[in-house]
């Protein structure tokens, strides 16, 4: 079967990850930043995730973000 978090657990997830890498790293405009998201289904985890660095102002030309999903139907 197929598994879709909410928008609230996307965002949870985002918060705990970004809280991982500290401000310290996120701020350090020298850093690149690659966010890998394996099982992306509809995008929700991208979507909190894109929001969450527009909101820190974290550059995206220092963000790479690659986002894939084992079934096809669930990224059309």
């Amino acid at each position: 079967g197929q598994y879709f978090c909410t928008s609230e657990n996307a965002d949870r997830v985002v918060s705990l990850a970004l809280d991982k890498l500290g401000h310290q790293v996120l701020n350090n405009e020298k850093q690149s930043l690659v966010f890998v998201e394996p099982s992306c289904g509809y995008g929700d985890v991208i979507e909190a995730l894109v929001s969450r660095l527009a909101q820190w102002n974290i550059a995206s030309n220092r963000v790479s973000i690659l986002a894939f999903d084992i079934d096809p139907n669930a990224i059309q």
